[in-house]
């Protein structure tokens, strides 16, 4: 069995793009020496440590790297990660994981195929979204993908995911992956009288792309950025004969999901399970899942004020999952 993905040295290869060892070279250069290449009989599983809050060691494989994997491989990953003293230990194994009998997650991410071209892709888009293209365009917004405006970039970003209580990644980690994936990172951002309004972080290799950050400021959202930045996107994509953009994971239901699945994107399932921990069984009348309650770190978080808000959530942003 092989591992799919980029060489040891980072440079890229036709596996696919969240396999990509240059996500792992990036990490290391924004938050200290994380990553970790886990070599069993045949395979080698590339990934990267984190630690919780209460400094419990976490594997993370990178995505896309065993497709096929098996439970007796499995349980070898889990028997060398467990003696190396980690609690937890993710590995992602496409569309199975309840067959290996280990606590899973899911993560849905829209693909959108880009190999019909531009202007197939154009005619398949909902007529929301090409609406919402032409609007933007109408508006007067001026697109770049000029790397120096990194800095307002992230500040906007970083106070989008301050808005939605999520953990916010450092300028550094952005800085890192425009720096590793060099040419085939593109930061692209629309400005309204000389105003940046939003942005969109494009990374490819031979074959494929991925949107994993963005974010858009009110006035972007108003005025339909992101869509205009994704189009002007997906078109330099297919001058480059890129086969497919995944999207991001995304929650089924939610306006982001429902926006991308309006590009004509297809949602891909990707299931991650935890070698270190057995699967739960539902107790006798156990109650349907509710909505995730806001814990008390963030009921401290929130009642900050904004400029101690978002330092606080980048700290946070070095713990737990990365990508």
């Amino acid at each position: 069995m092989e591992q799919r993905g980029a060489s040891r040295d980072g440079v890229s290869s036709p596996g696919p793009i969240l396999a990509d060892a240059r996500w792992l070279a990036a990490i290391d250069d924004a938050y200290g020496a994380r990553s970790k290449r886990l070599s069993l009989a045949g395979v080698e599983i590339p990934g990267y440590v984190v630690r919780d809050l209460r400094g419990r060691r976490a594997f993370h494989a990178l995505p896309d790297t065993l497709p096929d994997a098996d439970a007796a491989l499995l349980a070898e990953a889990g028997a060398a990660l467990r003696a190396a003293g980690f609690a937890e230990a993710w590995i992602d194994v496409g569309r199975r994981g309840a067959e290996f009998g280990s606590r899973e997650r899911v993560r849905i991410s829209p693909i959108l195929d880009l190999t019909p071209g531009a202007d197939a892709i154009w005619r398949g888009f909902r007529d929301k979204v090409r609406n919402t293209v032409r609007k933007a365009e109408k508006s007067g917004f001026s697109v770049s993908d000029d790397p120096q405006a990194l800095d307002a970039f992230h500040a906007l970003y970083a106070r989008a995911m301050d808005e939605k209580g999520v953990a916010i990644r450092s300028k550094d980690f952005f800085r890192a992956i425009l720096a590793r994936f060099g040419d085939q990172a593109t930061l692209y951002t629309p400005r309204e009288n000389g105003e940046l309004r939003g942005g969109v972080l494009i990374v490819r290799n031979a074959r494929q792309a991925a949107y994993p950050y963005g974010a858009a400021d009110e006035a972007g959202k108003r005025g339909g950025a992101t869509s205009l930045l994704l189009w002007h996107a997906i078109r330099d994509l297919c001058a480059r004969g890129i086969e497919s953009l995944d999207l991001g994971p995304s929650s089924p239901g939610g306006g982001t999901f429902r926006f991308k699945t309006h590009l004509g994107a297809v949602p891909l399932e990707r299931r991650y399970v935890d070698v270190l921990a057995p699967a739960r069984a539902p107790g006798p009348g156990a109650a349907t899942p509710s909505a995730p309650k806001i814990g008390r770190l963030e009921r401290t978080v929130g009642a900050l004020p904004r400029a101690l808000r978002i330092p606080v959530r980048t700290l946070l942003g070095r713990f737990g999952r990365i990508l």
